[in-house]
């Protein structure tokens, strides 16, 4: 009885190639180092008010919408409306219903501007800034999580790093209002 040496079966060579290219290219641990950077800020002098629908009114739309809606199904409007009418009064309902609180998840890579009073918010590090195929770049998502606009009195970044121009870019003197987002875009000198 011969034996047969299972390098030279069929199959085990590509299997063998593709766990060796898979070790290759399997990204390594990664730990987040130091703050690449921050971005300071203080809350503006005089807070504005932005004129809103209360709930009520926005109920009151929903029913102008329903009427609007049988009328124009009922007097043979073309298809694109009744298509989008179900549509439209769908959404509007669901901007009347009482939410029970922010539902945002904040990744790794979102600059937290969290306190009222104004300060100081780090830039974290993160793994794309040390990627070659990506060229050492990563946006940054800067928000104002509090309940009053906050302005930008600064933005800095570490000696090795660099901010790169984005469409929305974050820049020193910009108004955030609660919510709102402006974007960062670092990269790392190489």
């Amino acid at each position: 009885m011969q034996k047969s040496n299972p390098s030279l079966r069929l199959g085990t060579a590509p299997r063998s190639a593709l766990l060796w290219a898979a070790a290759a290219i399997a990204p390594t641990a990664w730990a987040q180092g130091a703050p690449v950077g921050t971005v300071a800020y203080a809350p503006l002098a005089s807070v504005q008010a932005v004129p809103t629908l209360s709930q009520w009114a926005l109920a009151a739309l929903v029913l102008v919408l329903a009427a609007l809606a049988r009328h124009l199904l009922r007097h043979g409007a073309n298809g694109v409306v009744r298509a989008l009418v179900p549509g439209l009064l769908a959404c509007a309902a669901l901007l009347c219903m009482p939410w029970s609180g922010q539902a945002i998840a904040l990744p790794s890579s979102e600059v937290v501007l969290d306190n009222p009073a104004g300060g100081v918010a780090d830039i974290p590090d993160h793994p794309d800034l040390e990627i070659a195929f990506r060229d050492y770049l990563h946006v940054y998502e800067v928000r104002n999580t509090t309940d009053r606009p906050q302005q930008i009195t600064a933005v800095s970044v570490t000696p090795v790093h660099r901010l790169f121009d984005t469409d929305d870019r974050c820049t020193v003197g910009q108004m955030l209002a609660p919510m709102a987002a402006c974007y960062l875009r670092v990269g790392r000198l190489h």
